[in-house]
């Protein structure tokens, strides 16, 4: 097997680490944009050889991708680093141009890698690397929720006193402040926490403490030493380790979505089961209604986070069935369909100076379909449409299984109801209208605006 590794920091260095201690690695390549700073820790791992138990990996420091060919997996770390007073998602914008720069060179020499993105915000990152390369979903894996599993299950131990070994548990969501615990699932010594905590005299563990402990967990390493490293190496090689020997392992990491648990188009942590195909299945579970609405709310959050960055940035996003990827101006209707079969048209027509809502309804299915909310579109000084009130451009990008209604009555970002649909989606340059047709019916709702 042939492992890569982007970045020479900490943790790039720190998985290299861990990698050396796989029996069946044949090559570790260290890729690093100064050559110096990978051949010097190529040199170090080299005089461990005759001290550690691992065969006699050929090891590579390079500045050059043609080194990483035919490699099977590749850990991308390199990146902006996040400074003191910033989060995650402060790195959004530079660190996703980066990580597709790179993705578009390993593309060329090992297209049938694994990727794992560790890079911060590793599922933004991961989300614009999938939808600007030809590398399928499943090998690309955000390193996501692991690392905050991990911790998870320390601090967990600490306050039961069992080792972490005995405590299981996940953190699902953003890698980064938009996290949960679900704590149905949180378990120690196999019973149910709350169980076990009551039936040993400790006290119940409150599920939100935890879940800001954790959250702050590397912002308080990071205090202490400006970087968070092991915790992130580990989880890094625990995904290769996963991968490298088929395993089948179920890891709170993240991979696009495209309708499982209602959401699609975007990349956060879930149970998935992880083998030498990268992401075979993403684990299916019965949330509570509150969790449900967490996972909905994380993953509005972070839409925004991928339209603000494509924006500014160039960078695609993803469309299904590779025929356009949406505009990078805001131009979403705000209609919320409640339809008892699969036939719906929206249409924004961007030249027109008014705001209608035109709906036509063949008399042959007028009972089938009903719009169930529709907004006063209205438009910004510069005639463009505010953005708070549009339609989720996520029922605009085709997709192949579902459709997402965000309305309510004071505009939050909600979900009616999934509905299955076939789709396309196309852009007239000519008189820039924007169409999303899903189905094959007669309804159609059309909004013009302007200004």
């Amino acid at each position: 097997m042939k492992i890569g590794v982007i970045g020479s920091g900490s943790v790039g260095v720190g998985v290299c680490n861990y990698v050396l201690t796989l029996g069946h690695v044949r090559e570790l390549v260290l890729y690093n944009r100064t050559l110096s700073r990978a051949k010097g820790e190529i040199l170090d791992f080299q005089h461990t050889s005759s001290l550690t138990f691992s065969k006699n990996t050929k090891l590579v420091a390079t500045d050059d991708y043609s080194d990483l060919k035919d490699a099977d997996i590749i850990a991308i770390t390199a990146g902006v680093q996040i400074q003191e007073g910033q989060n995650r998602l402060d790195l959004a914008h530079a660190n996703s141009v980066i990580g597709v720069e790179i993705a578009k060179e390993l593309e060329k020499v090992a297209p049938n890698a694994i990727l794992i993105v560790v890079t911060n915000p590793c599922d933004i990152v991961s989300y614009f690397i999938s939808s600007n390369t030809g590398y399928d979903k499943r090998q690309v894996i955000s390193a996501g929720c692991v690392v905050d599993t991990a911790r998870l299950m320390s601090i967990v131990s600490k306050r039961v006193g069992v080792d972490p070994k005995n405590v299981f548990g996940y953190i699902l969501g953003e890698h980064g402040n938009n996290c949960f615990t679900p704590k149905s699932l949180i378990s120690i010594a196999g019973q149910p926490a709350d169980y076990y905590c009551a039936s040993n005299d400790l006290e119940p563990i409150d599920a939100n403490q935890l879940l800001e402990d954790v959250k702050n967990a590397g912002y308080e390493i990071f205090k202490y030493k400006q970087n968070t490293t092991h915790g992130v190496s580990a989880s890094v090689f625990r995904i290769i380790q996963a991968i490298s020997v088929n395993e089948h392992s179920v890891l709170p990491i993240g991979t696009l979505l495209s309708g499982e648990y209602g959401l699609d188009n975007v990349v956060l942590s879930l149970p998935c089961v992880v083998n030498a195909d990268g992401v075979q299945t993403v684990l299916t579970h019965p949330f509570t209604g509150e969790e449900k609405e967490k996972l909905f709310e994380i993953s509005d959050h972070l839409q925004n986070v991928i339209q603000d960055v494509s924006k500014t940035s160039g960078l695609r996003m993803h469309s299904s069935n590779g025929e356009y990827n949406l505009p990078k101006n805001d131009t979403r209707v705000v209609i919320s369909f409640d339809v008892a079969t699969s036939t719906a048209a929206g249409v924004i027509d961007q030249t027109v100076g008014k705001r209608d809502l035109l709906m036509n309804r063949s008399k042959n299915i007028m009972d089938s379909f009903r719009i169930s909310a529709a907004r006063r579109l209205t438009t910004t000084s510069s005639s463009r449409v505010n953005s708070s009130i549009l339609f989720d451009r996520r029922s605009l990008v085709p997709s192949p299984s579902l459709l997402t209604s965000p309305l309510t009555s004071n505009g939050e970002a909600k979900r009616r109801r999934n509905l299955p649909f076939s789709s396309s989606f196309r852009r007239s340059n000519k008189v820039g209208t924007v169409a999303a047709v899903l189905g094959s019916g007669a309804l159609a709702a059309i909004v013009s605006y302007g200004s």
